[in-house]
């Protein structure tokens, strides 16, 4: 099934990288988002960015679910995990909001006050059906 997979995303590197090509031909495009400053070349990938977006999605989700599970929440790696999730989620953050020219996301609109009170009730609502749900199902 990997392998499988692995085609499907080679062809997909294959698809993109002749899409940007054919895209940064046309003098009306070059002024794309896409496309770095408009210079008709295709865009640089922001490595770092995925690597640290992969990292921050990654750790925690393999944190919680060790926990208990595999290793003792007390074991040291078991809180090592848990401390660097929070870290690269951060650190995902500051770089893609100050240090790299093409971002992975956009987070100009995340430090927006209107933004930032919608996140707040969505957390908040989630953790009330949460709780609401543990309540219910004990």
């Amino acid at each position: 099934m990997f392998y499988l997979e692995f085609i499907f995303a080679a062809i997909g590197f294959v698809v993109l990288y002749i899409s940007f090509a054919r895209l940064s031909s046309y003098p009306e495009f070059s002024e794309s988002m896409l496309l770095k400053c408009g210079d008709s070349d295709p865009p640089g990938v922001d490595i770092v960015g995925w690597m640290l977006l992969v990292l921050a999605v990654a750790v925690p989700i393999i944190s919680l679910t060790l926990g208990d599970n595999f290793l003792k929440w007390s074991n040291p790696a078991e809180i090592a995990l848990l401390i660097s999730g929070p870290i690269f989620v951060f650190l995902f953050i500051g770089f893609e909001s100050k240090f790299t020219t093409t971002p992975v996301l956009d987070m100009k609109p995340v430090f927006q006050p209107g933004f930032l009170r919608v996140l707040v009730q969505v957390f908040g609502y989630t953790f009330i059906l949460n709780s609401v749900w543990h309540l219910i199902s004990c």
